[in-house]
């Protein structure tokens, strides 16, 4: 009777025990994600406004440079000189000057690149080792003529066009044929600037997240892993079904699970993506669950001692 008392009390005791555990630890971790999975949309949500300042920036820079009247008399004037060139070349770093003073505030720091139907070109970093015929060889730079838009948005490639340049940068840029007074197209500006700049509005954030930027195409605009910029990884569509806009979800990947959160932003065309290893988040949870497995153990000591001591008064003859 004794023995049976015993275990009767102590799966009792064990039993209760495992399902208070399980519910709180199944609790508490639902609703630690929910707060951790719309936090981050938040943070997505303030990285997107912050490129909507760059993104603008790069707009109203093309503008500037579109309807100047110097750079409109470059590109439809046939015929130009190679001395009319470096004078308008010089012009041009002129007003770059003076364009980097005002765009300084705002941290944004550009190249521009100009080509002419009727032959004239210029680049801010040096028309001379500027490879002109590399950058119209390239299939985005092709397809952009083809475009709807007045500017369109170039994902990420790397700058090698810049043959005095050794550094390994990535841009994204702003491509945009230009019109003369009489509505006939005259030439295409590009303004580049730095990936760099993307990857640092969401450089602050958790170091062990994957976190990259795409656009309406799929094509990666910004990421931590450069050799995927300008690369189309992303099924659009596929992705919008699975994951939806502005929602998080647990997903497997490579074994472990993932918080994946996601934020369209429809006034850039860009989705911001960051993939968060459930463990990081979930590493203040498990250390609560040894602790608490700790004081259950206590409790299941303390419950056995209990057990034996009423079996022992149950089963005393009287």
């Amino acid at each position: 009777m004794k023995t049976q008392l015993y275990l009767g009390y102590g799966v009792t005791f064990a039993v209760l025990s495992l399902l208070i555990i399980s519910f709180l630890f199944l609790g508490v971790k639902q609703l630690m994600m929910d707060q951790i999975g719309q936090s981050r949309l938040d943070v997505l949500k303030q990285i997107s406004e912050r490129s909507n300042t760059i993104k603008n920036s790069t707009i109203t820079i093309s503008n500037l440079y579109r309807y100047d009247e110097e750079v409109q008399r470059c590109l439809s004037e046939n015929g130009l000189s190679e001395e009319e060139m470096e004078q308008a070349g010089r012009y041009l770093d002129g007003v770059k000057e003076n364009y980097d003073r005002v765009f300084h505030d705002v941290g944004v720091a550009y190249d521009v690149v100009i080509l002419g139907d009727n032959g004239f070109r210029y680049a801010s970093r040096g028309r001379d080792h500027y490879d002109f015929d590399g950058l119209e060889s390239q299939l985005w730079y092709k397809r952009s003529y083809d475009a709807e838009n007045d500017i369109v948005f170039i994902s990420s490639f790397r700058e090698k066009f810049d043959l005095s340049s050794r550094e390994e940068r990535y841009v994204f840029a702003a491509f945009r044929r230009v019109a003369g007074t009489d509505g006939r197209e005259t030439g295409t500006i590009l303004v580049n600037v730095d990936e760099k700049y993307l990857e640092d509005l969401y450089g602050t954030a958790e170091d062990r997240s994957n976190l990259y930027i795409f656009d309406k195409k799929g094509n990666i605009v910004s990421s931590r892993e450069k050799s995927l910029l300008g690369k189309n990884f992303i099924g659009v569509d596929n992705f919008r079904r699975l994951y939806g806009e502005n929602e998080y979800h647990i997903i497997k990947k490579l074994g472990q699970d993932y918080l994946l959160s996601n934020y369209y932003d429809p006034q850039t065309g860009w989705t911001i993506v960051e993939e968060m290893p459930c463990a990081v988040i979930l590493q203040p949870l498990n250390q609560a669950l040894v602790l608490l497995l700790a004081i259950v153990s206590g409790c299941l000591l303390a419950g056995t001692g209990a057990a034996c001591y009423m079996s022992e008064r149950i089963s005393k003859p009287s």
